[in-house]
């Protein structure tokens, strides 16, 4: 499973990672975490350097990871 988060800070900032918030969740995410399961719209904590970098067509930055690199959810 994965998460994509978008980037809303520095692209300095953006390359050391961190948190973010979630934009999309895989199908297969979070298989193992029945009751504290993250949804869309929650901002997460996550492990730094984790994942790797993407870029759209429309130029916006987006950071995907493993949902284990999710170390914490700290609200919406």
């Amino acid at each position: 499973g994965g998460l994509i988060i978008p980037s809303k800070v520095s692209e300095k900032d953006f390359l050391k990672g961190g948190s973010g918030k979630i934009v999309k969740i895989g199908v297969l995410s979070f298989l193992d975490h029945e009751d504290t399961t993250p949804v869309i719209g929650d901002n997460v904590i996550t492990n730094l350097h984790s994942g790797f970098l993407y870029q759209d067509d429309k130029g916006n930055h987006y950071r995907l990871i493993k949902d284990s690199d999710v170390l914490a959810v700290v609200g919406v």
